[in-house]
């Protein structure tokens, strides 16, 4: 039997980019679109479902919601533990299955190493239509490469890929979805770095390259409406020298913090480091276009916090590994997400938009 043909549709979708779409143009506008995004379904507080079973059975959770990772001690003696992330954007998918495949186990290896874990393993779940339509048939076949390609390149043992193909509704096929389970290991979890902000004073940094990559992404589906264009394409080489990185800053204690950039891009990893402990944060962006340093979702970045005194001693052991550094600003006392020259949003009026949006559907 011939393998699935690439359906015609693809070409028509992949030229229609979000890169073309109108921006902001003043910074109250940009501010607007930030709370927009955190109060989106792709991007709100899931606390109400995970407040559905108990995280801590047997009290060895040493890491759960809304941290970006799971972690759980498995010695008591060694403090050995596991960390567990699972991902997965279908929007990156329909656009192009094989690069959507490899993102999502891209994504799971920044997060668990965000955390402190090297990454190991993974397994995937390989969701699309109905295993009759032509289109989902290429779906799941290029999603099933690109998922053994990213494994090979990222160094993961990658056992099994289950498939499930008859995701329709309403007569139509639902956005085919890779969904990558990412497994890391740390071998005390005492030195895991946490997600959010905890201490005033200190900087706030971007670890990774920034690109103009705004298809697919949060920004253009929650504010236009689109989908369209050329997901972003991955870096295993970038996100192995990220991931080194954060592990290698989780054994010597550099970090106050650290999250893995992914949906909605810098501006929903601030929302969220600032909402963890209600610290602000005040920064001034680069240079360069705001709504693509703010939403794009370029992959092997992430978010930290260092104090003053290990700054020095992440920059070298960033320029070692060949990891950009920028130096955004600094976390602060007040509840404030300042970037200064365009908006300022308080943190009760994010955590309004943030945290409420789930719960209200679910319980009225």
């Amino acid at each position: 039997m011939p393998p699935p043909a690439r359906p015609g549709w693809i070409d028509r979708v992949n030229a229609d980019r979000a890169e073309d779409l109108p921006r902001a143009t003043t910074g109250d506008g940009l501010g607007e679109q930030v709370l927009r995004l955190a109060g989106s379904p792709a991007l709100a507080d899931r606390a109400w479902a995970s407040e559905q079973y108990d995280r801590y059975v047997r009290g060895d959770t040493v890491l759960s919601a809304p941290e970006g990772v799971g972690l759980v001690r498995l010695d008591a003696g060694t403090g050995r533990g596991a960390a567990l992330a699972v991902t997965g954007n279908p929007r990156f998918a329909l656009l192009n299955p094989y690069l959507g495949a490899q993102l999502a186990l891209a994504e799971g290896v920044r997060r668990v190493a965000a955390a402190g874990a090297r990454p190991r393993a993974a397994l995937a779940c390989l969701d699309a239509g109905h295993p009759d339509a032509a289109a989902a048939a290429w779906q799941r076949d290029e999603m099933r490469l690109g998922l053994v390609d990213a494994a090979d390149r990222l160094g993961l043992t990658l056992p099994d890929a289950c498939g499930h193909l008859h995701d329709h509704a309403g007569g139509a096929a639902l956005h085919p979805t890779p969904v990558a389970g990412t497994l890391g290991i740390l071998d005390d979890v005492a030195t895991r770095t946490p997600g959010g902000f905890a201490h005033p004073g200190d900087a706030v940094v971007l670890l990774g390259r920034t690109g103009a990559e705004l298809s697919g992404s949060t920004w253009a589906h929650t504010v236009h409406g689109h989908l369209g264009g050329m997901p972003p394409f991955p870096d295993p080489a970038a996100e192995a020298a990220l991931a080194g990185v954060l592990v290698d800053a989780a054994g010597t204690g550099i970090l106050s913090s650290a999250r893995a950039l992914a949906a909605g891009g810098l501006a929903q990893a601030l929302v969220e480091a600032a909402l963890r402990h209600d610290l602000g944060v005040s920064l001034t962006l680069p240079e360069g276009d705001p709504t693509v340093t703010l939403f794009s979702e370029s992959p092997a970045r992430a978010l930290v916090s260092v104090s003053g005194q290990h700054y020095d001693a992440l920059r070298r052991s960033c320029a070692a590994a060949g990891v950009p550094v920028t130096r955004l600003g600094e976390v602060l006392e007040q509840p404030a997400l300042e970037v200064l020259g365009l908006f300022t949003l308080d943190l009760a009026d994010l955590r309004a938009a943030w945290g409420s949006p789930l719960r209200a559907a679910m319980e009225g």
